[in-house]
Protein backbone atom coordinates (compact mmCIF):
# COMPACT_ATOMS: atom_id res chain seq x y z
CA UNK A 1 0.00 0.00 0.00
CA UNK A 2 2.44 2.57 1.09
CA UNK A 3 4.68 1.58 -2.17
CA UNK A 4 1.59 2.40 -4.57
CA UNK A 5 0.53 5.73 -2.30
CA UNK A 6 4.24 6.91 -3.10
CA UNK A 7 4.20 6.17 -6.38
CA UNK A 8 1.00 8.10 -6.69
CA UNK A 9 2.08 11.40 -4.55
CA UNK A 10 5.78 10.93 -7.13
CA UNK A 11 2.89 11.16 -10.02
CA UNK A 12 1.22 14.02 -8.71
CA UNK A 13 4.47 15.58 -8.43
CA UNK A 14 4.99 14.94 -11.91
CA UNK A 15 1.80 16.27 -13.00
CA UNK A 16 1.93 19.42 -11.20
CA UNK A 17 5.62 19.84 -12.57
CA UNK A 18 4.70 19.50 -16.17
CA UNK A 19 1.33 22.00 -15.69
CA UNK A 20 3.74 24.80 -14.12
CA UNK A 21 6.38 24.34 -17.30
CA UNK A 22 3.29 24.43 -19.68
CA UNK A 23 2.33 27.78 -18.06
CA UNK A 24 5.95 29.05 -17.75
CA UNK A 25 5.89 28.62 -21.69
CA UNK A 26 2.74 30.23 -22.20
CA UNK A 27 3.65 33.31 -20.34
CA UNK A 28 7.06 33.18 -22.22
CA UNK A 29 4.76 33.22 -25.42
CA UNK A 30 2.86 36.00 -24.26
CA UNK A 31 5.48 38.09 -23.63
CA UNK A 32 7.46 37.78 -26.37
CA UNK A 33 3.81 38.27 -28.47
CA UNK A 34 3.55 41.44 -27.43
CA UNK A 35 6.35 43.13 -28.78
CA UNK A 36 5.17 42.31 -31.95
CA UNK A 37 2.13 43.04 -31.66
CA UNK A 38 -0.17 39.70 -33.20
CA UNK A 39 -4.01 39.79 -34.40
CA UNK A 40 -5.98 40.31 -31.55
CA UNK A 41 -8.59 37.81 -32.72
CA UNK A 42 -6.61 35.10 -33.41
CA UNK A 43 -7.88 32.57 -31.63
CA UNK A 44 -4.13 31.39 -29.86
CA UNK A 45 -3.69 34.86 -29.02
CA UNK A 46 -7.02 35.16 -27.83
CA UNK A 47 -6.25 32.06 -25.57
CA UNK A 48 -2.83 33.19 -24.00
CA UNK A 49 -4.69 35.80 -23.18
CA UNK A 50 -7.56 34.50 -21.50
CA UNK A 51 -5.23 32.01 -19.34
CA UNK A 52 -2.38 35.01 -18.61
CA UNK A 53 -3.98 37.95 -17.63
CA UNK A 54 -5.73 37.24 -14.74
CA UNK A 55 -2.22 36.07 -13.15
CA UNK A 56 -0.37 39.56 -14.81
CA UNK A 57 -3.07 41.73 -13.24
CA UNK A 58 -3.11 40.38 -9.83
CA UNK A 59 1.09 40.55 -10.09
CA UNK A 60 0.70 44.14 -11.52
CA UNK A 61 -1.73 44.95 -8.42
CA UNK A 62 1.22 43.79 -5.97
CA UNK A 63 3.94 44.82 -7.34
CA UNK A 64 4.03 47.76 -9.95
CA UNK A 65 7.43 46.82 -12.46
CA UNK A 66 7.22 48.93 -15.30
CA UNK A 67 10.50 50.34 -15.81
CA UNK A 68 11.26 52.16 -18.84
CA UNK A 69 8.43 50.72 -21.00
CA UNK A 70 9.22 47.28 -20.26
CA UNK A 71 7.03 45.00 -18.32
CA UNK A 72 8.37 43.10 -15.39
CA UNK A 73 5.23 41.32 -14.33
CA UNK A 74 6.28 37.89 -16.60
CA UNK A 75 9.82 37.81 -14.99
CA UNK A 76 8.23 37.65 -11.41
CA UNK A 77 5.58 35.87 -12.42
CA UNK A 78 8.18 32.59 -14.06
CA UNK A 79 10.57 33.18 -10.75
CA UNK A 80 7.49 32.73 -8.57
CA UNK A 81 6.39 29.74 -10.36
CA UNK A 82 9.87 28.42 -10.62
CA UNK A 83 9.79 28.44 -6.86
CA UNK A 84 6.54 26.67 -6.29
CA UNK A 85 7.70 24.08 -9.08
CA UNK A 86 10.95 23.31 -6.83
CA UNK A 87 9.37 23.38 -3.89
CA UNK A 88 6.36 21.18 -4.70
CA UNK A 89 8.56 18.66 -6.95
CA UNK A 90 11.07 18.55 -3.60
CA UNK A 91 8.25 18.32 -1.56
CA UNK A 92 6.17 15.52 -3.34
CA UNK A 93 9.84 13.68 -4.81
CA UNK A 94 10.60 13.51 -0.76
CA UNK A 95 7.19 12.46 0.32
CA UNK A 96 7.16 9.46 -1.90
CA UNK A 97 10.99 9.02 -1.08
CA UNK A 98 9.92 8.05 2.57
CA UNK A 99 6.95 6.35 1.63
CA UNK A 100 8.82 3.91 -0.70
CA UNK A 101 11.64 3.17 2.30
CA UNK A 102 14.71 4.92 0.42
CA UNK A 103 14.80 8.01 3.34
CA UNK A 104 12.89 9.34 6.30
CA UNK A 105 10.62 12.33 5.41
CA UNK A 106 11.33 14.83 8.48
CA UNK A 107 9.68 18.13 8.44
CA UNK A 108 12.75 19.91 8.54
CA UNK A 109 12.79 18.62 4.65
CA UNK A 110 10.62 21.16 3.78
CA UNK A 111 12.91 23.99 4.81
CA UNK A 112 15.26 22.08 2.76
CA UNK A 113 13.26 22.18 -0.03
CA UNK A 114 12.49 26.19 0.65
CA UNK A 115 16.13 26.83 0.69
CA UNK A 116 17.03 24.97 -2.62
CA UNK A 117 14.71 26.77 -4.76
CA UNK A 118 16.03 29.98 -3.24
CA UNK A 119 19.32 28.71 -4.38
CA UNK A 120 17.59 28.03 -8.21
CA UNK A 121 16.05 31.53 -8.24
CA UNK A 122 19.72 32.99 -6.92
CA UNK A 123 21.26 30.60 -9.45
CA UNK A 124 18.63 31.11 -12.51
CA UNK A 125 18.82 35.13 -11.78
CA UNK A 126 23.18 35.28 -12.04
CA UNK A 127 22.64 33.00 -15.33
CA UNK A 128 19.98 35.90 -16.74
CA UNK A 129 22.77 38.49 -15.21
CA UNK A 130 25.05 36.75 -17.12
CA UNK A 131 23.19 36.57 -20.49
CA UNK A 132 22.59 40.36 -20.01
CA UNK A 133 26.45 41.24 -19.96
CA UNK A 134 27.03 38.93 -22.89
CA UNK A 135 24.50 40.79 -24.85
CA UNK A 136 25.83 43.83 -23.31
CA UNK A 137 29.50 43.42 -24.57
CA UNK A 138 27.96 42.21 -28.20
CA UNK A 139 25.98 45.87 -28.78
CA UNK A 140 28.68 47.41 -27.91
CA UNK A 141 30.16 46.55 -31.49
CA UNK A 142 26.80 46.77 -33.39
CA UNK A 143 26.00 50.46 -32.24
CA UNK A 144 22.33 49.82 -31.65
CA UNK A 145 19.55 52.95 -30.97
CA UNK A 146 20.48 53.84 -27.15
CA UNK A 147 16.77 55.11 -26.67
CA UNK A 148 14.88 51.33 -27.83
CA UNK A 149 13.53 50.29 -24.94
CA UNK A 150 15.18 46.36 -24.60
CA UNK A 151 18.53 48.49 -25.14
CA UNK A 152 17.85 50.67 -22.54
CA UNK A 153 16.41 47.97 -20.15
CA UNK A 154 20.07 46.01 -20.84
CA UNK A 155 22.51 48.73 -20.05
CA UNK A 156 20.28 49.68 -16.64
CA UNK A 157 20.10 46.52 -16.04
CA UNK A 158 24.08 45.54 -16.05
CA UNK A 159 25.29 48.90 -15.24
CA UNK A 160 25.35 48.29 -11.37
CA UNK A 161 27.47 45.52 -11.37
CA UNK A 162 29.88 46.40 -14.42
CA UNK A 163 30.52 49.81 -12.19
CA UNK A 164 31.08 48.19 -9.10
CA UNK A 165 34.06 46.10 -10.78
CA UNK A 166 34.92 49.62 -13.03
CA UNK A 167 35.55 51.19 -9.96
CA UNK A 168 37.38 49.27 -8.48
CA UNK A 169 39.67 47.94 -11.29
CA UNK A 170 39.58 49.70 -13.93
CA UNK A 171 39.87 47.29 -16.81
CA UNK A 172 39.85 49.75 -19.82
CA UNK A 173 42.75 49.59 -22.64
CA UNK A 174 41.90 52.07 -25.35
CA UNK A 175 38.58 51.14 -26.54
CA UNK A 176 37.97 48.36 -25.10
CA UNK A 177 36.53 47.44 -21.71
CA UNK A 178 37.61 44.03 -20.25
CA UNK A 179 35.32 44.65 -17.29
CA UNK A 180 32.19 42.33 -18.51
CA UNK A 181 34.53 39.32 -19.12
CA UNK A 182 36.06 40.05 -15.56
CA UNK A 183 32.20 39.94 -14.62
CA UNK A 184 31.84 36.78 -16.18
CA UNK A 185 33.91 34.75 -13.88
CA UNK A 186 32.54 36.30 -10.75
Amino acid sequence: METVLGSLLKAVGTLIHIGIMIYIWCIVIRAILSWVSPDPYNPAVRFLHRITDPVFFRVRQLIPLDLGGIDFSPIVLIFGLYFIDEVSLNFFNGLSASLLGYQSFQATHIFAYFFKALAGITHSILWILMILVIGRAILTFVNPDPYNPIVRFIYLSTEPSLHFFRSRLPMEYGEFDFTPLILQYF
